[in-house]
């Protein structure tokens, strides 16, 4: 069973963390429209490996946390999550 969830996580994990840093978009995202992009710079630029990263690894993090970390979506001005102000990153349209 643990190296079936060790495989699994590993292909999950891999999945958001390239996609993210190749194009900040998932397939879903891209059906959804949407791209995700580093919110300190002034224009929108592509996510590095090491942010992409941290975000999908801070978002596994909310997700065991009973989506606790996307609270902040619903009560922020600025609308981001948990993973999203730890990585430094904003959701935008595509």
């Amino acid at each position: 069973v643990v190296p079936m969830l060790a495989f699994l996580l590993l292909l999950c994990g891999g999945y958001f963390i390239l996609f993210t840093a190749a194009g900040g978009q998932t397939i879903g995202k891209m059906m959804a429209g949407i791209r995700v992009v580093n919110a300190a710079d002034g224009a929108p630029t592509r996510v590095s490996f090491g942010t992409a990263f941290v975000r999908t690894v801070t978002c596994l993090g909310s997700v065991v946390a009973l989506g606790g970390g996307f609270l902040p979506v619903l009560f922020s001005a600025d609308r981001r999550a948990f993973h999203d102000r730890v990585a430094d990153t904003r959701v935008v349209s595509a």
